[in-house]
């Protein structure tokens, strides 16, 4: 994957596409539990970054990104592997 220093922000597919410079905008639709509160900022869980993520990155680079989110032990990992069980 090529070097993209950008920022990736998404709102629900009811609100506008985010435009500013150096910034990519999204539409997407979320189910309950893929965007959770980090530090006071809305992100992404875990799971959906995932499988957001399969989309841009070689199957390496997928596996690799899985590996350094918990070591599989958490909720947020075994989500990930029932995710991708559904695809």
């Amino acid at each position: 994957m090529q070097e993209d220093w950008r920022i990736h922000v998404a709102r629900d597919r009811e609100g506008s596409k985010p435009r500013r410079q150096n910034v990519v905008g999204h539409r997407l639709t979320f189910k309950d539990g893929e965007v959770v509160v980090h530090d006071g900022v809305r992100v992404t869980a875990p799971a959906r970054t995932w499988l957001d993520l399969a989309a841009l990155l070689s199957v390496d680079e997928l596996i690799a990104a899985g590996d350094s989110s918990d070591g599989g032990k958490s909720a947020s990992s075994q989500r990930i592997s029932r995710e991708t069980a559904r695809s």
